[in-house]
């Protein structure tokens, strides 16, 4: 298996950058996007500008982290990108790194938002 010691030095430069611009992006989206609420700045920025940049970094961190995965597991065994686990890391890696996880996860109907619209 493999450790995250193993990860080049030029690929963590590389995702840290994409990863602080993704969440800079998610900052700024809820800035302008977000004025259907009528908060003030200061809350606005705090309860959505500051949980969507994290929610993008840590999107983009870890689809990065998939990615490297993946290159490392079809290095040891070049049938595991075939497989059904290779294929959710790159998806993963590649919704992660360009920000549209959390779009994608916003879509996913999850089976106890269901049983609360009954009561």
């Amino acid at each position: 298996m493999f450790t995250l010691t193993e990860v080049p030095c030029w690929y963590t430069a590389v995702a840290i950058i994409v990863s602080l611009y993704q969440a800079y992006r998610g900052f700024k989206f809820q800035c302008i996007f977000g004025e259907r609420f009528k908060w003030s700045r200061t809350r606005k920025v705090l309860l959505l500008c500051l949980a969507d940049m994290f929610t993008y970094f840590v999107c983009a961190v870890t689809g990065f982290i998939a990615l490297f995965a993946l290159w490392q597991l079809a290095g040891h065994n070049p049938a595991c990108p075939c497989s059904a686990f290779g294929i959710f890391l790159a998806l993963y890696g590649i919704l992660g790194i360009t920000a549209k996880l959390p779009d994608v996860l916003h879509k996913i109907p999850i089976w106890f938002s269901k049983l609360s619209d009954a009561k």
